[in-house]
């Protein structure tokens, strides 16, 4: 157990911490960004012309 613990230390930083709950968050953090990012990205961009429309409106018919 001892071993265990110094390795995970010297290798990643943290003691007391499980390593998949480390890399979970690591991992986890970023593409739970960029989902947020992607939605907002669609919300701007939602009911704007599209470009090879160039006469329309708007995509919800005004």
């Amino acid at each position: 157990m001892a071993d265990k613990c110094a390795g995970q230390e010297l290798f990643i930083g943290i003691h007391d911490l499980p390593v998949e709950i480390y890399f979970g968050v690591v991992l986890g953090v970023p593409a739970l960004a960029a989902l947020i990012l992607g939605i907002g990205a669609l919300f701007r961009t939602a009911g704007l012309p599209n470009d090879d429309e160039p006469n329309a409106k708007n995509s919800a018919g005004g």
